[in-house]
């Protein structure tokens, strides 16, 4: 087991460093689908490391009891966890508003600014419009008549995001202000 996860969290930080070097280099349009691909791409490796790797002593400890498939459904399911983390965290931190707000505040010569600078900044009505485009754009919504409509893709992904705030108990931005 001990094997496992040791090769998981190695293979996981190399194509994690791997992909966001990348990203410097060249980003990709699609972000997700390109983590994706990195994810996908990484698993022969995973393989491959989980059998050819010399491991430390502390992660070969025991490693002559349990049988080889354990360690490997380990490794495989540790590495498929970091990749879903991965992902929450690109998405939490690229897309929050909160973290513009700061770093906007930070970028100021003098560390501080009004709400009128960033309001210069920020146009709500742009941030909104620009939104229900990307919504649009990627079959979520559409307009009709002058009111915005979900289509199917739209009210599948809504009707799950709804059930999933049941379930967990999870409060929308809006709600916890």
């Amino acid at each position: 087991m001990l094997r496992g996860l040791t090769v998981a969290v190695l293979v996981s930080a190399a194509w994690i460093g791997a992909q966001i070097a990348w990203m410097h280099v060249r980003p990709a349009s699609n972000r997700f689908r390109a983590m994706l691909l990195g994810y996908l791409a990484s698993l022969p490796f995973l393989l491959l490391a989980y059998f050819r790797l010399p491991l430390p002593q502390f992660a070969q400890a025991g490693s002559g009891t349990e049988a080889w498939s354990m360690g490997l459904l380990h490794a495989v399911v540790l590495h498929l966890l970091i990749f879903f983390f991965y992902v929450e965290c690109f998405y939490h931190v690229e897309r929050s508003v909160t973290l513009r707000f700061l770093l906007e505040i930070l970028d100021r010569p003098e560390g501080a600014c009004r709400l009128d600078d960033i309001r210069s900044v920020y146009n709500i009505d742009k941030m909104i419009a620009t939104r229900l485009d990307v919504l649009a754009a990627n079959n979520y919504v559409e307009q009709r008549q002058g009111r915005w409509v979900l289509k199917s893709k739209g009210r599948l992904f809504a009707t799950v995001m709804k059930f999933s705030k049941w379930v967990f108990q999870s409060q929308t931005q809006r709600e916890r202000l």
